[in-house]
């Protein structure tokens, strides 16, 4: 998308563990509606956008995203008309409603010297970790990780998100892959705390023997949608039995220009050794849908691999 400024003079304005085999199942059921989801608000996303409930306020920009991918930034003076008169530091563009998938007014936090500046299309996300943060309802997103672990996660009501995945490894039987599911429930949600308890249950079908494993969560996030700050703690289970002692994640997020940010996600464990610690941290880039992130994960050990293990990520919003 091509930075637009505003024309001058106008002012710049827990649930259970689930113990059985029967969990393939339920994962594979639970998987296929998150991408039925996702796939609904594609979909929904080509309609015109109902601009009518936006009311006239001409001191104000809009961002319109158009069902060709393009997304337009300026000021109209009644979103309400159509077609739609978008004045831009280039000159008025005359957009018919029909061509318009989405339009939404620009926060003035998301305008720096002029120049807009998108959100964070993955701001529910550190790496691997969830933020406190919650998809609206009939948002989602697909995500992909080394290539071969694959996610979707779909905004089901504002304070709950439903995720799942699954992996894609060498082998003669997909049945040894994981399966996995990632509710997400909001607990409290401000302009600048969210916080949030989820599980992520995950099941090896093709395993002889009882293949769940997970953990329960609760996490915490602190800042602007530009700088955050985010903490958790869980306990991790397998085969119905949760650890004695918790693991916890301390991580952040914080723009550095209109394209990228620097992104960092570190987990302690109290009752392991201090060199057993994992730490991260990389850059995110995105555009208004789609991120990339690329890190190094590393341990504190002695004999740590230097610079880390690269961590290759990208995921598409819906």
């Amino acid at each position: 998308m091509t930075a637009l400024t505003p024309p001058r003079p106008a002012p710049a304005p827990v649930f259970s563990v689930f113990r059985t085999r029967r969990l393939g199942a339920s994962i594979r059921a639970c998987v296929i509606v998150v991408v039925t989801c996702a796939a609904s608000g594609v979909a929904g996303a080509q309609k015109p956008a109902r601009v009518d409930t936006i009311p006239a306020d001409s001191a104000r920009l809009y961002s319109a995203r158009l069902t060709s991918g393009t997304t337009v930034v300026g000021r109209i003076d009644d979103p309400r008309t159509d077609p739609l008169d978008v004045q831009t530091e280039n000159g008025t563009l005359t957009i018919p409603r029909a061509r318009i998938a989405e339009l939404r007014a620009v926060a003035t936090g998301r305008l720096r010297d002029g120049v807009y500046w998108p959100p964070n299309p993955n701001e529910t996300r550190l790496l691997f970790a969830p933020t406190g943060r919650m998809l609206k309802p009939g948002e989602g997103y697909y995500s992909n990780t080394w290539l071969f672990l694959q996610q979707f996660a779909g905004g089901m009501t504002s304070n709950f998100t439903l995720g799942g995945g699954f992996s894609i490894l060498p082998s003669d039987n997909f049945a040894n892959n994981i399966f996995y599911v990632t509710p997400k429930l909001g607990q409290y949600n401000t302009e600048r705390t969210n916080v949030a308890v989820g599980v992520l249950a995950a099941f090896v079908p093709g395993q002889d023997t009882d293949g769940t494993f997970g953990i329960a969560y609760g996490v915490a996030t602190f800042g602007s949608p530009d700088a955050q700050v985010t903490t958790g703690a869980g306990f991790g289970y397998a085969q119905g039995r949760f650890a004695q002692d918790p693991v916890f994640m301390v991580g952040g997020e914080k723009r550095l220009s209109r394209r990228t940010a620097f992104i960092s996600e570190n987990y302690i464990f109290p009752s392991a050794e201090e060199s057993n610690n994992i730490v991260s941290y990389g850059l995110r880039f995105f555009g208004d849908r789609m991120s990339a992130d690329f890190a190094l994960i590393n341990t504190l050990s002695d004999d740590a691999l230097f610079p880390g293990v690269p961590y290759v990520a990208f995921a598409v919003k819906f």
